[in-house]
């Protein structure tokens, strides 16, 4: 009798060690789940700032390009082309009396141009009268 008492103890400490095994393997498991869902939640916010970043230049991507737009726009516009003949060719309307700083100015007996009064930069005190516009 002893032996059929035996065989059951066997298979009721070998149903207790599978339990057990079934229970590691399912711990393991959800452990291995839990660390997947962890990565893949930390490479989601990865992917919310690069979207956020990349969102921030093209908003300012697209505003240079309106003010670019506009430039060009105004580039064929006869104020821009009054514009840049004032301003860099130095044109000036009829009737209008363009200034000079003094180093632009003719130099006198040999003196430098650059020379201020009071010892100021030539340019201190002239204002444009002209009214580059």
């Amino acid at each position: 009798m002893e032996s059929g008492e035996v065989r059951r103890k066997r298979r009721v400490n070998g149903a207790k060690l599978k339990r057990f095994f079934v229970l590691l393997g399912c711990a393991y498991l959800m452990v291995m789940m839990a660390r997947i869902v962890i990565n893949q939640e930390q490479a989601k916010r990865v992917q919310r700032q690069d979207y956020q970043v990349l969102t921030t230049q093209i908003a300012e991507v697209k505003a240079k390009n309106e003010k670019l737009e506009r430039q060009i726009e105004f580039a064929g516009t006869s104020a821009y082309i009054e514009r840049v003949a004032r301003e860099q060719l130095g044109y000036v309307r009829e009737g209008e009396i363009k200034f000079l700083p003094e180093d632009d100015a003719p130099l006198v007996d040999g003196q430098s141009s650059g020379d201020g009064e009071n010892g100021a930069p030539p340019d201190a005190g002239v204002d444009d009268a002209a009214g580059t516009d």
